[in-house]
């Protein structure tokens, strides 16, 4: 399946994250982006766009992401409830110990499921 035909893309999307169909799985990795946040709030739209048209889970490969903040949070917290409502689930791999920290002071890793 050719996934460019099928997802919505922003002019930023394809210069900050790279996405692969994996068997039934979205996988988003994030390019050039290392950190989540107000100044990235196009990845927004981007995964509110694609889970509203899209029937499969996904995974986000933190593997460059080093900083998260509250609005980077809202962006997950917003794209995990799209998901829920159409029973799916939002993975988070590769989750650096300081980003990880940041899910666990805040009371939000149990929001989503870290492989």
């Amino acid at each position: 399946m050719d996934i460019d035909n099928i997802l919505v893309e922003t002019k930023e999307s394809k210069k900050y994250f790279q996405v692969e169909l994996i068997e039934d799985k979205f996988l988003l990795k994030f390019i050039n982006m290392h950190e989540l946040d107000l100044y990235h709030f196009h990845l927004s739209y981007f995964l509110n766009e694609n889970c509203k048209k899209l029937d499969n889970d996904w995974i986000l490969d933190f593997s460059n992401i080093t900083f998260i903040d509250s609005t980077g949070l809202s962006i997950l917290i917003s794209t995990q409830k799209i998901l829920d409502a159409k029973s799916k689930i939002l993975f988070i791999q590769n989750c650096k110990t300081e980003v990880k920290r940041f899910f666990d002071e805040t009371h939000s890793a149990n929001l989503f499921k870290f492989i």
